[in-house]
């Protein structure tokens, strides 16, 4: 929870908030709040404003409510937690990783490979495979091969997704010199529904262009609905099964692919 949390106050927090932006909507806006407090890069400002506003312009992470007995009557008030906007989607870069960005690329995969499948699997299965799977010298030899590709989806210099690509000697499976593998697409939980993955997937269709494969394709965990949908909507089709391995756990992916 975040500090003071029964104050019935609204706190802004961002490591990116650009409080000048911020003090423009201050002017337009009538608020619903007593008191609404912005606070960052050592800096404060106070006025009041309306949460229901804030949302449009920026991307709400958590509303925690007041408990407060003074705010009672006001049933908005309580306290956002803000992560960097992307409501212009021209925000998102999508860049390609080097070495020196292991350690980003290491936390990025294990964050989101948790948020992804914790809830399906044991404890133990999944340290195993995050172990094993994101070591720093596993993710070392995957950079350092020619046939792979890394690339990050970045808002305000954050990292909030990645897509592995594989071509040539270095898929996981069909070996084929016509084809290109999307060995992984994961952003951040809270981004979920943002086009990011949308457009890390493009990224990958653009490559495979350029590369001039007959066709891409994918494993999905059979359990993974979101992700077959994602997949079967960007026009993918079943084509074969393969099994997983987490941990000591032997799991059935669903094998997609689309022509080029």
């Amino acid at each position: 929870m975040p500090p003071n949390s029964g104050g019935g106050q609204l706190l802004l927090k961002a490591p990116t908030l650009n409080l000048a932006t911020v003090r423009g909507y201050f002017s337009e806006i009538s608020g619903s709040l007593p008191m609404a407090s912005i606070s960052g890069r050592k800096r404060s400002m106070k006025s009041s404003i309306s949460p229901k506003s804030l949302a449009k312009s920026f991307e709400i992470c958590t509303f925690f409510p007041a408990k407060n007995k003074q705010y009672r009557s006001c049933s908005n008030a309580g306290f956002f937690v803000f992560n960097p906007s992307i409501k212009n989607m021209q925000d998102i870069q999508i860049n390609k990783v080097t070495i020196a960005e292991i350690e980003q690329l290491q936390n990025i995969g294990k964050q989101t490979f948790l948020e992804t499948f914790s809830s399906e699997n044991t404890e133990e299965n999944m340290n195993k495979y995050l172990q094993k799977g994101f070591s720093i010298d596993k993710l070392m030899e995957e950079l350092s091969h020619p046939d792979s590709e890394f690339y990050f989806a970045c808002v305000n210099n954050h990292v909030i997704g990645y897509l592995k690509i594989n071509y040539g000697d270095s898929q996981t499976e069909l070996k084929d010199k016509n084809s290109l593998e999307i060995e992984r697409i994961y952003v951040l939980k809270e981004f979920h529904g943002k086009n990011v993955g949308q457009q890390l997937y493009e990224k990958a269709i653009s490559i495979a262009r350029e590369l001039q494969v007959d066709h891409v394709w994918l494993g999905v965990w059979e359990k993974n609905a979101r992700a077959i949908h994602f997949y079967q909507k960007n026009g993918f089709k079943e084509f074969d099964k393969h099994i997983f391995r987490l941990g000591d756990d032997e799991q059935t992916d669903i094998m997609m692919k689309q022509e080029l």
